[in-house]
């Protein structure tokens, strides 16, 4: 059953957890890159520098990020720490409770530093879209993960000009419906 809240045509990218997260200059890179494909963001935050803090309240202003807290657990009564290993299992604790938030009619799980590029000049709705509406039994579709070795962006973005491109061998990302 379709959610009546879905935006036809729209597109949004989950971000697991910020832990302790520094790098502001990538997350200016990531939300210009993605703003190429008309995304909006659910973004989850538990810890961040004032500075990455300040570019979310930027992108949050203008409406294209909704900032979920992701809070540290608690000790448990004998001292035992339960986030000695939640950084991996928060990554699907959060897709799996992002999908259940999106109110698009598409979505893609991944990390600050990863965005999937259509080489024809077309946005990832334009490309997805027609294969979705095709075959109404698709419900994703996976890309190859492919990287591109940027330089320290240190504020100025010089990284990017002589960014190389390689393979590795990295899980695909995937654009799904979430209904």
């Amino acid at each position: 059953e379709r959610r009546e809240s879905v935006a036809t045509g729209q597109l949004q990218v989950c971000v697991p957890p910020l832990y302790w997260y520094h790098d502001w200059s990538r997350l200016i890179l990531f939300f210009e890159l993605w703003k190429r494909h008309d995304a909006t963001f659910i973004m989850y935050a538990n810890s961040m520098s004032t500075s990455a803090a300040r570019v979310i309240e930027y992108y949050s202003a203008q409406g294209l990020v909704q900032v979920v807290n992701w809070p540290m657990l608690p000790l448990s009564a004998d001292g035992d720490d339960p986030n000695a290993g939640l950084y991996r299992l928060s990554h699907s604790l959060t897709h799996n409770d992002c999908a259940l938030r999106m109110e698009a009619e598409f979505g893609v799980l991944l990390d600050v530093d990863e965005y999937i590029h259509i080489s024809d000049d077309k946005s990832l709705i334009e490309f997805v879209k027609p294969r979705f509406d095709k075959d109404r039994r698709l419900g994703s579709l996976m890309f190859q993960h492919f990287g591109l070795k940027v330089g320290h962006l240190n504020g100025s973005f010089d990284g990017v000009v002589n960014a190389e491109f390689f393979l590795n061998d990295r899980p695909t990302k995937t654009v799904f419906k979430p209904d």
